[in-house]
């Protein structure tokens, strides 16, 4: 099997490809969800794309919750994202609780678009 991509938590094991430049990777260790830049230029705040790591030309949300922010941003992602992984649907009033409650200061400078 060929090496995935590097992310910020080591090379995937994993990669689903959700849409055009748009994936979810899991490594050994971790993993997330992966915007394309351009793709996060396009769709994502600017807020939203501060709480994501840039590398690789993808900005990086960690799985555990930094990813609800670009979901909660473009709600079809969480489709696009249980069809692929057959993860749970996550509804957008679960994301939004989410978000503020782990990321208050997103609010406090952007609204979604």
């Amino acid at each position: 099997m060929p090496r995935g991509p590097s992310t910020p938590w080591g090379t995937a094991d994993h990669v689903y490809k959700l849409t055009r430049g748009l994936r979810w990777v899991s490594t050994s260790g971790h993993g997330g969800l992966a915007v394309a830049r351009g793709l996060a230029d396009k769709k994502l705040t600017p807020t939203a794309r501060k709480f994501g790591i840039l590398q690789n030309g993808y900005y990086w949300y960690e799985e555990d919750i930094a990813w609800t922010i670009p979901c909660f941003e473009v709600p079809e992602w969480t489709t696009l994202l249980t069809q692929s992984t057959g993860a749970d649907l996550v509804t957008q009033e679960t994301l939004k609780a989410d978000v503020e409650r782990w990321f208050p200061q997103y609010f406090e400078s952007a609204s979604p678009s």
